[in-house]
C-alpha cells in the first residue's frame, strides 16, 4: 500500500509580510552554497541544514495552497516558539505567505520526538499561490529560522497544472488474473486521529499495453506501517482512491503501466507497475 508520512515539511505587500512573518532577503550577489552555510552559521551560532535536492510539490492555477508546517518543540513536546520565514530566492509566477497556526507533526521514527506526531501544536505554515493563469514550473527557497537559532533551507519545485518531471524510483511487482478486475493500489491521506483530508489524485502517465485502468474513489483498510502513528487506523475503512486493473480476454505474461499520485497536503510521486498476469 502507498502511504506517504513525510517530514517535511514574491513576497506579499509589506502589512502580510509583518503579519505572517515572512520576509524578503535582500539581493546581494548569489553566492555558493558554502559560502551561504558559513555565512548563516556565523550569524546565527546555530547548525545550518541544506538539503541536496528540492522539495517537490502540486498546484493548480491561482490556488493558494499549504506546503509544509515547520515546528520548533522539545522533547516533551512543547512549544519552542515559531519559525520564522524568510524568502531568499522568490518564485517567477506566484508568491509566498506563511502563517502561525496549529498542525500535527511528522517528526521520522529515530526523531526523539516522534510521540509528538500525534499531538496538534504550535507551527509556521508556508503557502504559495501561483499567477492568475500561470501553468507550469516554478520554484522558490527560503529559509526556516528556528527559535535555537539553527536555520534549515528548504528549496521548492512546483509543478503548477502540469505533470512533473518525476520519475518512478522503482517498480512495484504484482499479480493479476488474466482478465479478471482486480485491485491493484489504494491511496489514502490520514491524519494521526484517523481523519481524512480529503482524496488522492491519481493520472495515468503510461497507460497498460494488455488491459485497462480505472480510478474510483471508495473505501479500504490502510495498511501503515508499525513504526507509524497512523497504524492504529488500519482497522477501520478510511477514504481511499483505488486504482484497478483488467487484462485483455486471455491474454498472459506481463504488462506495466505508471501513475502520478497527487496527494492533498500536496506531495507527489510517480509510481511504476509491473503486472504478471496469469
Amino acid at each position: 500500500m502507498c502511504r506517504h508520512l513525510f517530514l517535511w515539511l514574491r513576497s506579499v505587500s509589506l502589512s502580510l509580510v509583518l503579519a505572517a512573518g515572512v520576509h524578503q532577503a535582500p539581493a546581494p550577489a548569489a553566492p555558493t552554497r558554502q559560502l551561504d552555510t558559513q555565512l548563516y552559521t556565523a550569524q546565527t551560532n546555530g547548525p545550518v541544514t541544506v538539503p541536496p535536492w528540492p522539495v517537490f510539490r502540486w498546484a493548480h492555477t491561482a490556488e493558494r495552497v499549504q506546503l509544509d508546517p515547520f515546528f520548533a518543540l522539545d522533547s516533551n513536546c512543547r512549544s519552542l516558539g515559531y519559525a520564522e520565514i524568510v524568502v531568499t530566492k522568490a518564485p517567477a509566477h506566484g508568491k509566498v505567505t506563511a502563517e502561525h497556526a496549529e498542525s500535527y507533526p511528522s517528526f521520522a521514527t529515530n526523531n526523539q520526538r516522534f510521540h509528538c506526531n500525534r499531538i496538534l501544536t504550535e507551527s509556521t505554515e508556508v503557502f504559495y499561490q501561483s499567477d492568475s493563469t500561470f501553468k507550469g514550473d516554478d520554484g522558490f527557497t527560503i529559509e526556516v529560522r528556528f527559535p535555537d537559532g539553527s536555520i534549515r533551507v528548504v528549496p521548492y519545485a512546483l509543478y503548477v497544472d502540469v505533470l512533473s518531471r518525476l520519475s518512478a524510483p522503482s517498480a512495484s511487482r504484482m499479480a493479476a488474473d488474466s482478465g479478471q478486475r482486480g485491485k491493484i493500489e489504494a491511496y489514502f491521506s490520514l491524519d494521526p486521529s484517523c481523519a481524512s483530508k480529503g482524496y488522492a489524485i491519481v493520472i495515468v502517465v503510461k497507460r497498460p499495453n494488455h488491459g485497462i485502468l480505472s480510478i474510483e474513489i471508495g473505501q479500504d483498510y490502510p495498511e501503515f506501517a508499525k513504526d507509524t502513528v497512523q497504524f492504529d487506523c488500519d482497522r477501520q475503512l478510511a477514504a481511499a482512491t483505488e486504482v484497478f486493473y483488467q487484462s485483455n480476454p486471455g491474454f498472459q505474461g506481463y504488462d506495466s503501466f505508471e501513475v502520478e499520485v497527487l496527494w492533498p497536503d500536496r506531495y507527489l510521486r510517480r509510481i511504476a507497475y509491473i503486472l504478471e498476469v496469469r
